[in-house]
């Protein structure tokens, strides 16, 4: 009898643990706790620790990074060899050529005079009036030349006009008589006349 207890005990307790650990697996609702209970204050736990053992991979046997460092070597590329600029600053020489020795052309010559005209060509004045008479040369083309030089003459005597201011365009005169003078203006072989009445 007590042969029998003796196998009894380890292999009742070995189903009801075999019957726990497939509940467990299957996710059914784990043992008994009475019975796990019972079967610890009965026995101590006789299935062994857990004997997988330990992992055995050995750790990573890849060695480091083996890619030595950037072995390029630094830029070989020596800094630039060009020398500076070698062309020599403008050898050309200033210009050579003498400055502009043709002379000058020569003045175009002085405009020809064609014909003289005074203005006015007559008016009328009293007595101690005063009044002006204009004269204008002009070439053949109708164009006035200036500066010229006019003579200015009085054509009676000087009972009738006195010249006050000779210039050389004009003259300014006074009327001193009643009568009728004439004021001749003159250029070269060119002349005419104004003729003045004081009354």
């Amino acid at each position: 009898m007590r042969n029998l207890e003796r196998w009894f005990v380890p292999v009742f307790l070995g189903i009801v643990i075999a019957v726990a650990a497939t509940a467990g697996a299957c996710g059914n609702e784990p043992a008994n706790p009475v019975l796990l209970a019972s079967a610890d204050s009965s026995v101590g736990d006789s299935v062994p620790g857990d004997s997988t053992p330990g992992d055995t991979t050995p750790p990573d046997t890849i060695p480091p990074d083996t890619i030595p460092p950037d072995t390029i070597p630094p830029d070989t590329v020596p800094p630039d060899t060009v020398p500076p600029d070698t062309v020599p600053p403008d050898t050309v020489p200033p210009d050579s050529m003498p400055p502009d020795t043709t002379p000058p052309p020569p003045p175009p010559p002085p405009p020809v005079a064609a014909s003289i005209t005074v203005s006015p060509e007559s008016q009328e004045r009293a007595v101690g009036d005063s009044g002006v008479v204009t004269a204008i040369v002009r070439d053949s083309a109708g164009r006035e030349i200036w500066p010229v030089a006019i003579e200015w003459d009085l054509g009676d005597t000087s009972t009738v006009l006195r010249i006050r201011v000779r210039r050389t365009s004009f003259v300014i005169f006074d009327a001193v008589g009643p009568g009728v003078a004439r004021l001749i203006a003159r250029h070269e072989a060119l002349a005419d006349t104004a003729l003045v009445v004081v009354r």
